[in-house]
């Protein structure tokens, strides 16, 4: 099969939907399968925003992966983003039958969508979207400031997303949402984020990496990976742990993840001096991916105190790792964990749930260990490689239909 993968950003601009778009390629590719993404010639730095990049190659071939990055206009005044050369060889691609299936990745930059969409139905060639960021972009559009995007997000969502033959929802939820806007059940297909489970095996522990990022060894080390934005809840888990602190000895938390609301982590910072707990927590970016995964391996417990999620990839890394994990009920999360099964779960924004739960998972270590086996099991549900597979049977039904 011969398949287009479609996705506004790609490493190595940071994000789960990057990550997750070439791990399924790399699973497509090793299934048998042709695949090439089109992709934008930018770099989304968390510093910045997105910014062009003309030292990044229009075309190249990762891990027999064929790239092809395009230019892109940005309309200020609507506050959209589209790549009409993006389009334009989509179109030419498809015309000379280069590709049996499109499949767009996230719900960002609906026009492109759109523009896509209307090459696949033309060209009769089926068309998959994957929900990335649905629920952040459903909230952004319908909360924009611009007047065209909110009429954009009221009017025409639905009709955009009916020239869509098959959706990939990441969640429950997602489904739900795609359902409340009038789209065919039949059409809808849950199948989640995947993991790298060979990244995460047979990792070698060393307390270098914890020395690397300022953060001692001596005691319990609680790990936090994401973003630092509004909707992650970090200001819940700082005063958590100015309780936490004078109940559980050495205590260290290490926050990791980039940031483009500078003024916010400022704020987070000067949060935790004055919670009296700045020696204690510890802010990083730009963690590579070995350290990152070391330090997961390295972690007693791993919070994620979100208010608003899809399916963040990070959960399924820290039941790879085998690191047990407290994470709030949303989004997707709770298709993923089961309360006292091969997690915690907590209800967003309760500071005293986050206090008991960490409490409770340092004391007691065989809860922590069994809690952390169910979650490796849960991964490897969810390897890459299970999900490409019910990725093509996704494909195969598009076809058919």
């Amino acid at each position: 099969m011969k398949i287009i993968q479609v996705t506004p950003f790609l490493l190595p601009s940071e994000g789960g939907t990057q990550r997750a778009v070439i791990d399924l390629s790399k699973e497509l590719v090793g299934l048998g399968h042709k695949v090439s993404v089109f992709t934008y010639n930018v770099l989304d730095k968390p510093e910045m925003g997105p910014i062009c990049s003309s030292s990044m190659k229009s075309r190249e071939e990762f891990n027999q992966i064929d790239i092809q990055r395009f230019s892109y206009s940005y309309l200020a005044s609507a506050g959209l983003k589209f790549s009409a050369s993006l389009s334009f060889s989509l179109l030419r691609s498809l015309a000379k039958r280069k590709a049996d299936i499109v499949h767009f990745q996230g719900f960002f930059h609906l026009p492109n969508i759109v523009l896509g969409s209307f090459c696949g139905k033309i060209t009769n060639t089926p068309t998959v979207l994957t929900t990335h960021g649905l629920q952040e972009a459903m909230f952004d559009y319908s909360h924009s400031r611009n007047h065209f995007v909110r009429i954009l997000a009221a009017r025409t969502i639905k009709s955009v997303l009916e020239n869509i033959d098959s959706f990939i929802a990441l969640s429950q939820l997602d489904m739900q949402v795609l359902k409340d806007l009038g789209l065919e059940s039949s059409k809808i297909y849950c199948v989640p984020n995947g993991v790298d489970i060979d990244k995460f095996s047979n990792v070698k522990l060393t307390f270098g990496v914890l020395q690397k990022y300022g953060v001692p060894s001596t005691g319990p080390l609680v790990l936090c990976v994401c973003r630092i934005s509004r909707n992650k809840g970090l200001y819940y888990l700082l005063q958590a742990t100015s309780k936490l602190k004078n109940m559980i000895d050495n205590l260290s938390v290490l926050i990791v993840g980039p940031s483009r609301d500078k003024a916010y982590k400022n704020w987070l910072v000067e949060m935790a001096i004055n919670l009296g707990v700045a020696d204690i927590v510890h802010f990083r970016e730009n963690v590579p991916d070995d350290d990152l995964v070391r330090l997961y391996s390295q972690a007693d417990l791993f919070v994620l105190p979100s208010e608003q999620e899809t399916l963040p990839l990070v959960v399924l890394e820290a039941m790879a790792a085998g690191c047990p994990l407290i994470a709030t009920s949303v989004g997707g999360i709770p298709d993923i964990v089961v309360n006292g099964e091969n997690g915690m779960l907590i209800d967003p924004g309760n500071v005293e749930e986050i206090v008991e739960g960490v409490s409770m998972l340092l004391s007691d270590d065989s809860l922590r260990k069994r809690l952390a086996e169910q979650g490796r099991r849960t991964a490897r549900d969810c390897s890459w490689k299970n999900i490409a597979l019910r990725t093509v049977d996704v494909y195969s039904k598009s076809l058919s239909g």
